[in-house]
């Protein structure tokens, strides 16, 4: 059936409304009435309108809200329909405040909700709410109603079941009297408020059932237990619509008149049926062939279609298994399969489908139709994918054959979209076929734009890539040991060379300052390569490592790719164990870090070749597992994808056109931060960020768990409380004290009311950062905690040094104040918090708890919070950055 388009032309002077229903009875029936005097736009799960109609223009709402026109409406109309309709309430008021409109919210009895029906009459002024009573009636016989089932039993079985005693209260109303109270009530000149769509004067089951019995006597009435309760429902407060002599009996009677004649029709084509059965059974044998052979004719296509689809389903199930296992190539080849038995289903369906168009019947293929063709979609999504990660593969190891960098991306990036787009569908899911093909880099495909510069489609291209031992913790993810270039033309990898770090060090000419901390905590006088990832924003670390590499060693690089222990941890788990042949060990996720101190670390001296000749064989070890050990492709992708979020793989480009997509899809660890600013928001932001400054792996041995905490008061000010708890298990080498220089990355303008350390108040000072004074001869360290406050990308960062000694425990306390106040007059106001993971580290545990003034509550907490007396708070074990919004509104 067409539907009309979402174009409404400047010709059309019609008011516009948009009415919103999920399940569409109610909407499609109101849309009806009122097409003539407005522009209806309707959102509903199904298209309940029998045809085409002028002035209606509808979306599809199914599963996930959909995106409205952004038009000037006179009116808001939302059917509520349950937690979904929550959600859109809010969106609603506001756009309804913009457009000065007036916004009605339509409730059923069994959705009715006191509290929610004055939370929406609070929160809007120019707003209607509508309670509808229980609906029946001729054209809604199909409408979920405890009166029509009464109304159908009695008119097909002439018996009706009561539930229990048959007291429960009903508010029966007739569905032409419900809607034009609706429309009465929408356009009437009524003032806002709220509105009941029936009597005063409830009914009950039994009363019903008693009308329907005296209009046919000869129905029975059964009374059946039933562990229902009775409801009890508080009007008090609305305005009724229905007058105490509504014409219930008659009502009731012209609803058993219309299902009666249903019945009667039904009836007659029943007992047609059974007559042109009687007179096929005097049929010859010879007729019965014949028309078997045209019925087996037609039918057909519609088998061969079917089993084509079957066979399709087959192969891209083959496919996935085959990519799981690390089979490309046969991967590869079953989703080509896949994609032609799809393609030829889909010629059969045309044909099956002409000749049902002989017949009116086309329209009954089309949800199977519509499932071949996401068959189709799917499969042909796969090949690109595939076909572009071989043809990428052949041109990285430089295989004379093989398709273009350009046209292998573009490739890639048809295929994934489509596949993006086809995970959205709900057909899928809803048939079980397992046609979705998911992939695990979802979102951080959206950086294939930048694939074709990354890869050196135009140019050569040449990274840094920065060794960095998270179990010697640094702001940006760990110690710098090591180093490689990475240089790509056209995609192939033209060299990869790994170095010692002291290597580069050794050449630095001239001085660079370095950061405070590094000066005077390690100490260290100049800034060498090693030490460059020392700013809490990864590609502010990256412009300084590429800085230092071109200072030291002459060589410009165009990004900079930071790896961590973690991250070749998760790359084993993906292979398996990898046995490194130059040093005859075999290394798994479990030893990889004692193995690589041992053969790396121990007993080196700056000159020594032995950290680079161990990390240089293990990483071709596991180049080599790739090939040979036939690894998941499907698992390799989960490693990258789970490696980027929780910041063990981190990419920075120079590049800017680049770098917008790994900063905008947060694969770069940046401290940018786009969050809406406005006066009824409060954006906090959280980070914690530490640098051994001890010279010892102790991160290995360190455990913390983080608990924040705050409350907005009554009169609106803002403060927290942030505890991290340290445990170090370290008792001797590769451990040892943990020398942390900690930051606390806050909101700009916070301000440090105090610092707790093991519950013991410090004196605060502040840090003494200049070196000439730190550096004199008998300096004496002042006494007190000293601070270092900076500003950083609209942040507040705040540095001290905690040691935490070997087999020990320490708790840090650090109490502040936010500068802004909240105005908790106005009706409603949302509390945002940004939870900045620091690259390297471990997941770790993580509290929160806000405490809130009595006179709020929390709308719809998200997933994972609780609320108790007047405070929310939540736990998880921390992974990843973090963010999320919490609304509140007047109670």
């Amino acid at each position: 059936m067409a539907r009309p388009s979402l174009v409404i032309t400047e010709k059309n002077n019609l008011q516009n409304i948009l009415l919103v229903d999920k399940e569409g009875f109610i909407g499609a029936e109101l849309a009806k009435k009122i097409k003539k005097e407005m522009t209806v736009i309707l959102a509903s799960e199904k298209y309940l309108l029998e045809s085409e109609e002028k002035n209606i223009f509808y979306i599809s709402y199914k599963r996930k809200i959909p995106v409205f026109p952004d038009y000037l409406y006179s009116i808001i109309a939302l059917v509520y329909s349950g937690k979904e309709s929550l959600g859109l309430l809010p969106k609603f008021i506001k756009k309804a405040e913009k457009d000065k409109s007036t916004l009605v919210v339509i409730f059923n009895l069994k959705d009715y909700n006191k509290h929610l029906v004055k939370k929406v009459l609070d929160s809007y002024k120019n707003s209607k709410v509508i309670i509808l009573g229980d609906l029946f009636g001729k054209n809604s016989l199909d409408f979920d109603s405890n009166i029509n089932t009464l109304i159908k039993k009695a008119v097909s079985k002439e018996k009706i079941e009561i539930s229990n005693t048959g007291l429960d209260k009903k508010f029966p109303i007739y569905l032409e009297d419900a809607l034009d109270g609706i429309l009465r009530v929408i356009f009437g000149t009524s003032s806002f408020g709220q509105y009941l769509i029936f009597s005063k004067s409830f009914s009950t089951d039994l009363k019903i059932s008693r009308i329907i019995q005296k209009i046919n006597p000869l129905v029975k009435i059964d009374f059946k237990k039933n562990k229902s309760q009775v409801r009890e429902l508080d009007f008090s407060e609305g305005e009724y619509t229905v007058g105490s002599d509504y014409p219930i009996e008659k009502r009731v009677k012209e609803t058993m008149e219309e299902f009666n004649n249903n019945q009667i029709d039904n009836s007659f084509w029943e007992t047609k049926q059974i007559k042109e059965k009687k007179e096929n059974k005097t049929r010859n044998i010879s007729l019965k062939k014949i028309i078997f052979t045209l019925i087996f004719i037609i039918i057909f296509p519609f088998i061969i279609s079917v089993i084509f689809f079957i066979l399709g389903i087959i192969f891209i199930n083959s496919s996935k298994t085959d990519l799981s296992k690390g089979n490309l190539s046969s991967s590869f080849k079953n989703a080509k399969y896949s994609k032609n038995f799809f393609s030829r289903s889909k010629d059969s369906l045309n044909v099956f489908s002409q000749e049902l168009e002989v017949l009116g019947q086309e329209d009954r293929l089309n949800k199977l139709d519509g499932i071949i063709n996401l068959g189709k979609d799917s499969s042909s999504a796969v090949v690109n994918v595939l076909n572009s990660i071989l043809n990428v593969k052949g041109i990285m190891e430089g295989k004379p054959e093989g398709a273009d960098l350009l046209s292998s991306i573009e490739l890639l990036k048809s295929g994934v979209f489509s596949l993006e787009n086809i995970k959205t569908n709900d057909s899928l899911s809803d048939l079980g076929l397992g046609l979705k093909f998911n992939y695990p880099l979802d979102p951080h495909f959206y950086t294939i734009e930048a694939m074709p510069s990354m890869l050196g489609a135009y140019d050569k291209k040449t990274y840094l890539v920065i060794f960095q031992n998270n179990m010697e913790l640094r702001p940006s993810g760990g110690f710098i040991g090591s180093y490689g270039l990475l240089t790509l033309n056209k995609g192939r990898v033209d060299d990869f060379l790994i170095h010692d770090v002291y290597d580069a060090d050794g050449q630095l000419k001239g001085h660079f300052e370095p950061p405070f901390a590094v000066r005077r905590y390690i100490p260290q006088i100049h800034w060498y390569l090693r030490d460059s990832n020392f700013d809490i924003d990864f590609t502010k670390s990256a412009s300084t490592a590429a800085f230092l590499l071109n200072k030291e060693m002459g060589t410009r690089v165009d990004g900079v790719i930071g790896v961590d222990v973690t991250f070749v941890k998760n790359l084993l788990k993906a292979t398996g164990p990898v046995f490194v042949s130059d040093y005859n060990e075999k290394v798994d996720e479990n030893n990889l870090y004692l193995l690589a101190q041992t053969h790396a670390e121990k007993n080196f001296f700056p000159g020594s070749t032995q950290k680079k000749d161990f990390l240089r064989s293990l990483f071709n070890s596991i180049v080599l597992s790739f090939s040979s050990k036939g690894v998941s492709y499907i698992k390799l992708l989960e490693v990258l994808s789970d490696s980027v979020k929780t910041k063990h793989l981190l990419f920075a480009f120079s590049d800017n056109d680049v770098q917008k997509y790994f900063t905008a899809n947060n694969m770069s660890s940046s401290l940018w931060d786009n969050r809406k600013q406005d006066s009824k928001i409060i954006n906090d932001f959280i980070g914690i960020n530490e640098a051994n400054v001890g010279v010892n792996k102790a991160n290995y041995f360190i455990k913390r768990d983080v608990y924040q905490e705050l409350k907005i008061s009554d009169e609106g000010s803002i403060s927290g409380n942030l505890i991290m708890n340290y445990k170090n298990d370290s008792s001797e080498w590769p451990g040892g004290d943990y020398k942390n220089y900690l930051r606390i990355i806050l909101p700009k303008g916070i301000t440090i009311s105090s610092i707790y350390l093991d519950d013991i108040a410090q004196k605060v000072i502040p840090a003494i950062s200049d070196p000439k004074i730190y550096e004199q001869k008998g300096f004496k360290k002042p006494e007190g905690l000293e601070i270092e406050e900076k500003e950083e990308e609209g942040k507040s960062v705040f540095g001290f040094l905690v040691e935490v000694k070997k087999g020990s425990l320490k708790k840090v306390t650090i109490n502040y104040v936010f500068p802004q106040k909240l105005n908790l007059e106005k009706q409603n106001f949302t509390y945002g918090l940004k939870i900045f993971k620091q690259p390297g580290t471990e997941e770790y545990p993580y509290r929160f708890s806000l405490s809130y003034p009595s006179s709020f509550s929390v709308f719809e907490p998200p997933t994972g919070f609780k609320t108790l007396d007047n405070t929310i708070s939540t736990s998880e074990i921390l992974t990843q950055d973090r963010d999320f919004e919490l609304d509140f509104s007047k109670k």
